[in-house]
């Protein structure tokens, strides 16, 4: 199989190829935005969407300014709040500036690939971020899940100019884009040590002074990759062009520089953190609440919140805050309440360290599984509503991309310490999601990483293919099916989790009194799971609430059977068969809610009213 060497050195300059990627992306995003246009998420913000456009209208409103600590990343809002000033805050106005950025994404993670690889590998990296059916769902909602897309696929084109490079300010925008890419996730500053790991321990064979060993064919008969043929006549290469010395004196530069970028990139929140009084925080003070979500005895690799019913933002900074302080009596920096829940996991650790290595496994499995784990928003349920998203979902998603990429580890192995960094950034933030809890907008950002081995092996197996290189093809071959077995691997409850964010986006729509609408989508989510305590009761109580006590009564019967000590489960029941003229049978269930709760005032007086009225009978 033979390779473009020029094209190893620099990227594919015909512009029409990449506006081609481009506009396909961009059509692609575009029409998805046209099919959800009616659907009620359009409009209607819940959980973090509704807590980011909140965050983004009060800095328009305060001039940008913001006098709290950060407890969240605070570099979406900032961007939403730029899109509001400069747009206005409609709900078309920041979905299409992010379907612009998704698309400029694909562009940017095609060069890098050109780069790194060959002309053909870019080209396919960018069409498969283009029908990528997940990235087109993340771009079109109010998530920062598409800036940190964004952001990742410029550090991979950075990197791709910075390793066949000695400039010190190439590696320092590199550290500067981490920066950025840490005050959208957190968890990205774990880029930081794997770059700068690989610049201090990378093999000799990188040439600072401008090209690569395996891109050319100055020394030895090069092979099918252009590489030279033998070990022999690859270390004479290497001891030709001095590619050792350079490396060693300039190594300290490069890391110094990604250094300064990443500090100069997170030096604005961390002087406004401290200046808030919370003390010293590189990003924010999210680090130990989260920590404990994913990692306590109770955990099962998923969103877990510190209150159950409170998981929307506007109640986790106040709860945790709140429990740590009445945990040890006295008021809490931020940064003390932090440590305290870190502390908190940390014993938990401790004491079943055994459950928290198999917890551990868990999560790591979860984080490549194929499934998109639900926040508030679902990418099942969007799917429902858009066609073009229904389809490309069938074959473009992770538990496709990521065989690939393990297929294309085997096709490129020759190459592979040209992708060695590349590697690195994959499994060093995949460690990081796997750390807390994994949701599939926390592991988005693998997406554009994954795309460039994986747009590799579609490209050089197709060379393989036309060599008849059967051995090789057929370890590819058995690679790619290993790894699409544990990728699609059903891990995860996934009717459970789709049914809850329809009860999710119920229970947003009965809070603004919309409740026929909401009552659909309960009917909906418990026609899909049927045995959820949690969702037969918001049906129920949306049926009470517009008068249909007869279609309710069953399901609240269903909350008792399933979970028989639910918080007013027998007094709702009651109160519905009372009000169709069940008195006797509600009789029964308010007295089975006053014994549950004594203190409860009004199961007590309905017990005396509901006998009263029997014996008048």
């Amino acid at each position: 199989m033979m390779t473009d060497v020029n094209a190893n050195q620099h990227e594919d300059r015909r512009p029409w190829v990449w506006a081609g990627v481009f506009l396909a992306a961009l059509v692609l995003r575009i029409i998805h935005l046209i099919a959800i246009r009616d659907f009620v998420c359009f409009d209607t913000l819940i959980g973090d969407a509704a807590g980011y456009d909140a965050w983004a209208k009060q800095l328009v409103r305060q001039g940008f300014a913001w006098d709290e600590t950060f407890y969240q990343a605070p570099l979406y809002p900032y961007f939403l709040a730029s899109v509001y000033a400069l747009f206005g805050d409609g709900p078309w106005a920041v979905r299409v500036v992010q379907c612009v950025l998704g698309s400029v994404a694909c562009v940017l993670v095609g060069l890098a690939a050109g780069r790194l690889l060959c002309n053909r590998a870019g080209l396919a990296a960018g069409l498969l971020l283009a029908l990528y059916a997940p990235a087109i769902y993340f771009d079109g909602i109010i998530q920062k899940a598409s800036v940190a897309f964004f952001l990742v696929s410029v550090l991979l084109y950075a990197v791709s100019r910075a390793v066949d490079g000695s400039s010190a300010l190439r590696w320092g925008l590199v550290g500067g884009v981490i920066g950025l890419l840490a005050l959208t996730r957190e968890n990205a500053l774990v880029f930081a040590p794997a770059v700068l790991g690989w610049l201090i321990l990378r093999p000799v064979s990188i040439d600072e002074a401008g090209g690569t060993v395996w891109c050319s064919q100055a020394v030895g008969t090069g092979d099918s990759h252009g590489l030279p043929a033998t070990p022999a006549d690859r270390a004479t290469h290497r001891m030709m062009r001095g590619d050792a010395p350079v490396w060693r004196r300039r190594v300290w530069p490069a890391s110094v520089a990604v250094v300064v970028g990443l500090m100069l990139a997170l030096a604005p929140a961390m002087l406004h953190n401290s200046r808030c009084g919370g003390g010293l925080a590189l990003t924010t003070f999210q680090s130990g609440p989260n920590f404990w979500m994913g990692n306590h005895a109770r955990a099962d690799g998923r969103y877990t919140p510190l209150i159950p019913g409170r998981e929307t933002p506007e109640f986790e900074r106040a709860d945790a805050t709140a429990l740590a302080e009445r945990a040890t009596g006295k008021r809490l920096s931020p940064r003390e309440v932090s440590d305290y829940w870190m502390g908190l996991a940390l014993d938990d650790i401790r004491s079943a360290p055994v459950r928290w290595v198999g917890l551990m496994w868990k999560k790591w499995h979860l984080t490549w599984n194929r499934y998109e784990i639900p926040d508030t928003e679902s990418y099942e349920l969007y799917r429902g509503e858009s066609p073009g998203l229904a389809m490309l979902g069938f074959v473009m998603h992770f538990g496709v991309l990521v065989p690939l990429a393990c297929a294309g580890g085997v096709v490129l192995w020759d190459v592979r310490r040209r992708l060695t960094l590349i590697y690195l950034l994959a499994v060093s933030f995949a460690g990081a999601v796997a750390i807390f809890y994994v949701f599939g907008r926390y592991r988005f950002p693998l997406v554009p990483i994954v795309a460039i081995p994986a747009a590799g092996g579609l490209t050089w197996g197709m060379g393989l293919f036309r060599d008849q290189n059967w051995n090789k093809l057929a370890a590819c071959g058995a690679v790619g099916l290993v790894a699409a077995v544990w990728c699609n691997w059903p891990v995860n409850p996934e009717r459970e989790l789709n049914a809850g964010q329809l009860g999710n986006l119920g229970a947003t729509l009965a809070s603004q009194g919309r409740l026929e609408e909401a009552v659909v989508y309960f009917d909906r989510a418990v026609r899909m799971y049927p045995d959820a305590p949690r969702l037969r009761q918001f049906l129920a109580d949306g049926l009470s609430l517009t008068g249909r006590f007869g279609a309710a009564i069953p399901h609240y019967e269903a909350v008792v059977r399933i979970e028989p000590g639910r918080p007013n489960a027998h007094f709702n029941l009651a109160v519905a068969l009372e009000r169709i003229g069940r008195l006797a049978d509600a009789l029964g269930h308010y007295e089975s809610a006053a014994r549950a709760n004594p203190s409860d005032v009004a199961a007590v007086e309905a017990v005396r009213r509901v006998k009263n009225a029997l014996v008048r009978e």
